[in-house]
């Protein structure tokens, strides 16, 4: 799922929950909370790599957003605004994303180039399509670790999620975000 497609649910829909949830309508914030936790889970994973580290980070910003609720402004969107914490938390965590692929990029791309190298045909491509999306996944993966957590922040909303730089910019509070990882 992907939130910053057009397709995703408004705000103004989010902001009718809000105001359910602060009416204490408890099924509002179930709504809200599984309208957008698949998105703060894969963020969580893509930047640590880890599955229980992702659940973990994500719990801790569901909380945050929900314990913090009454506190929404309004003046952005409840997306941004709720990214924002999450990006804050995932950023501020203390706890260190396990390197298991690669400490550089130096030693990613030596690691690739160590890999053994076999043409497929394309029967063995089909037989082969999960275990082949699952390499591309982990090697994406392992490009991430090798950048900083404001770094992968930045790839993550921009380029795997395009996200418009407007609304990257709003969640990583600076207008210059982009700038930030010029992987052009």
């Amino acid at each position: 799922m992907n939130p910053f497609q057009r397709s995703y649910q408004t705000d103004q829909t989010d902001k009718e929950l809000i105001q359910q949830i602060l009416d204490g309508k408890k099924t509002a914030l179930t709504i809200l909370i599984e309208r957008h936790q698949p998105f703060i889970y894969n963020l969580a994973w893509k930047l640590t790599g880890n599955s229980s580290d992702a659940e973990d980070l994500t719990q801790e910003t569901l909380i945050k957003i929900i314990s913090n609720l009454s506190t929404f402004k309004q003046e952005s969107s409840f997306t941004t605004w709720a990214y924002r914490i999450a990006k804050n938390h995932f950023l501020n965590d203390q706890k260190k994303a396990p390197n298991i692929f690669a400490n550089s990029f130096e030693e990613l791309g030596t690691r690739l180039d160590a890999a053994p190298n076999t043409d497929l045909s394309e029967s063995e491509k089909k037989e082969q399509q999960e275990a082949i999306r699952e390499v591309r996944l982990q090697c994406l993966s392992g490009m991430l670790l090798c950048l900083t957590k404001e770094q992968r922040m930045v790839y993550i909303i921009g380029d795997i999620f395009r996200a418009d730089h407007n609304i990257g910019s709003e969640i990583m509070e600076d207008a210059n975000w982009q700038r930030r990882l010029n992987l052009n």
